[in-house]
Formats: C-alpha cells, structure tokens, sequence
C-alpha cells in the first residue's frame, strides 16, 4: 500500500499554522472549513466557492471529541477515516496532507487537500439531470478510484451525489447540462473536469483474517455445491451446460469481490445504501452506537455507484421510479409551484437590477425518462443496481463496460487477483475475479 506524506502535530499547531476562511459544510460531529496558511496572502479562492484557481489552501476538518456528541462513536470514524487516507493515493480520492493529534484536546483535527467546486448534488439540484458528456467523464473517474479502492481492501459505504465534488466547473457553466460532445464549450470544459470522492467517515478496510474465513466459507460452499452437480449430471455434459451451471470453478459464486463479509455495520445514505446493507442482521454488541449490522461486500459500493449514475442521469431521486416522478413533477400541483417560482424569481431579479446586483441565470430543471439515456448508460446502471448481490456487476468488472472502456476484457489487470488478497487466496487456493 502507497503511504502519504502526512505530518503528525499537536492540535494546538493546527491554530498556529492555519487561518479559518470559509465554512464548507459540516455534520452531526465534524465541521469542514477552508483555511490558508497563515504566512501567505489571501486570495480569490479564499472568498468565492465558485473560485478554483490554485493556491495553498487545504479543507480543515475539525472533529468535536465531548460527551454530548458520543466522544468514543466520533473518535472512532474521526481516526478511521485517517488511517484509511493515509494508505490511499489516487488522484480522484481526497488527500491527507498533515494530521493534528487530539493530545489533551477535545478536537481531532486533520488537513486535507482541498477540491473546489459544486458537488454533483448542487450540480442537480441546480439544473437537474446533467450532461452526457459530464456524466460519462465522472463515472469513469470514479469506477477508476474505486477499483483502486477496492484493491486495497477498502470500501467507502457512502456513495453519494453529496460526496463527490466536481472541479474545473461551476453552477453557471451550460456545458454541465449539455449532451453534445461537440458542442464548443463542452470540449472546452471536458480535459479539466475533475471529480473527487471525500468524505471517508464510514469507509471500513477489510481485515484479513475477515477476508480468509469467508474465502474458506465460500470455498467450503463451492466444493459441496460442485459435488452435488457432479451427482446430478454426468462426466459427458457439454463445456456450455458447465459453465451455465459454474462447475469449472471460475463463476460468480467464488468471485472474491462478491464475498460478503459478516457483521459489518449498516451505515450511508438509506436511498443509496445496497439491499444487503439495509437488510439487518442483529445489533451489534459493544459498539457505541448500537449499529445494525449486515452482511455484504464491495458490491455494496457498486450498487451506490449505480444509484449514483441513474440519479445524475435522469436528474430523479433514487427513491422514485422515473416515470412516477416525473409524472408527479408535470402534475397540477407541480405546475402552480412552477408558476409562483417563475414570479418570485421575476420579482427578486427585478429587485437586483434596481439594486446593481449580478443577474442569475434562470435555469429550469430538467429530467430524463429512460429512452433519453444512452442504452449503454442504462445498461450500467441496471447491471450495478442488481438487487441480488451476487448477480451484481463488480466495480472492476465496470471498468470494461463498454460505455466506461477504462480497460478491456483482455487486460489481465481486470481478473488478477487482488493486491491484499494473494496470500489468502494461495491459501485456500481460490481464484478471484
């Protein structure tokens, strides 16, 4: 695993280097700002979200360790989230670049490298279902840090539009809505948009010997389903009925991304959270929280993805079917809502150029039925939203799709095996896929 050039200092250290600028966001334990160092001068970047030009800025995340806010529960993923960065080094994966310690302190505070721009669901809620050409470049690029990811025994658990963050663009860019790849603005915009996952609060890195005892479980599986085939068919059935059936020891049942680890927390954003992940188990015994835990895998993060795509595609929620959604959008009652925004949006820019303020564009929201999108585009999205975890196509896998083609299915990096898994899997002698 690659290592990252963090530093470790006092937390105090982080008050004496840093000024805070701008609040980005924060949550139920952290708060993220944007902070410059305190021996360089403040720049455009500083002051408008919409900026991105370069500078030494970095996000400050600050995370409260008190008895109200369950001090074991936020140290517990505030530090996680810490070990897991440092291992990881992908250029559309966020980055640590110094760690503060919570020495004697009631904050836990870490330095990262900060992304600027909307995040894919301000980029909806803005103008609703985005581009093709924009959508098929983030997709690509978050397929590719999730293989990564996975390769490195990591899964993220909280795949959101809310956790991706696009550089290179902003909310008044048209090229963001725009399908044609021709199109003078969208060749302008398409070499420098530049997607970033963050937030690592739920990621959980698999432990090997978690990894081996469900291998060998899985293999235990296999060998009795094997022998229970061999007993129903003869030794002459065709290499095609085979391999329907998987007796030659490469089908999806063995697949090591596929295995589903027991007992992992339920945690992420219900609408986007995989079948298996909200499927509860039982509670979860000694954890501060109490979690409902579940059984699955690294699909659980292909499905989010899935989920993901068909949202930003289609601009609809992932808790609505696409045609009830935007049946409820053109009803009577979605109309009169429209009409009272078209007003009050008249009258606030009337209001605005009376006062010398900047005009805003007007933009309508807009939302795909499925024959407006690419079939290769909905064929991915169906292939990683497959309910049945087992059936669900494989991030890595995802990367040979034709409308992803990061790699082909001839490149042997798609089926190697995975990087953390290679002594377990000479072990129990099982191959992944």
């Amino acid at each position: 695993m690659l290592h990252s050039l963090a530093v470790h200092s006092n937390f105090k250290e982080a008050e004496r280097q840093f000024d805070r600028v701008r609040l980005l966001g924060s949550g139920a334990f952290s708060s993220i700002w944007v902070a410059k160092p305190k021996n360089r001068v403040s720049c455009a970047h500083h002051q408008s979200q919409q900026d991105s030009g370069k500078c030494d800025c970095v996000a400050m995340k600050s995370t409260v360790i008190s008895e109200r806010s369950n001090p074991e529960y936020a140290l517990l993923f505030a530090e996680r989230e810490v070990q897991i960065l440092r291992e990881l080094d992908h250029p559309n994966i966020m980055k640590v670049v110094q760690e503060f310690t919570f020495e004697n302190s009631s904050v836990f505070c870490v330095a990262l490298k900060l992304a600027s721009g909307p995040t894919l669901e301000q980029l909806v809620e803005c103008g609703g279902a985005l581009g093709i050409p924009l959508v098929q470049t983030v997709t690509r690029q978050l397929i590719s840090a999730l293989s990564y990811m996975h390769s490195h025994a990591v899964i993220h658990r909280d795949i959101k539009p809310d956790n991706v963050i696009i550089t290179g663009t902003h909310l008044s860019d048209d090229a963001n809505w725009c399908d044609n790849y021709d199109d003078p603005q969208v060749q302008q915009y398409l070499p420098i948009w530049h997607a970033t996952l963050i937030d690592f609060g739920f990621a959980v890195a698999l432990k090997p010997e978690d990894i081996k005892k469900c291998v060998q479980n899985n293999n235990e599986t296999k060998t009795s389903n094997m022998n229970q085939l061999r007993s129903n068919y003869t030794r002459k059935m065709s290499l095609e009925h085979k391999l329907t059936h998987g007796v030659t020891g490469t089908d999806h049942d063995i697949s090591v991304s596929k295995i589903q680890i027991v007992d992992l927390a339920s945690l992420g954003n219900r609408n986007y959270a995989a079948p298996e992940i909200l499927k509860t188990i039982h509670k979860q015994k000694g954890h501060p929280t109490g979690h409902n835990v579940s059984n699955y895998g690294m699909t659980a993060d292909a499905y989010s993805l899935g989920a993901l795509l068909r949202y930003i595609l289609t601009g609809v929620p992932p808790e609505y079917t696409i045609e009830e959604y935007i049946s409820r959008k053109n009803n009577l009652v979605g109309k009169v809502a429209y009409l009272f925004s078209s007003i009050s949006f008249l009258y606030c820019t009337s209001k605005s150029k009376a006062d010398g303020s900047e005009k805003k564009k007007n933009r309508r929201k807009r939302f795909k039925r499925n024959h407006c999108v690419p079939k290769d585009a909905a064929n991915l999205v169906h292939l990683l939203t497959m309910r049945d975890a087992k059936h669900r196509m494989t991030v890595r896998n995802a990367q040979t799709h034709p409308w992803i083609k990061l790699k082909n299915e001839d490149d042997p990096s798609v089926h190697e095996e995975l990087q953390f898994l290679t002594d377990i899997l000479a072990e129990t002698k099982i191959l992944s896929t």
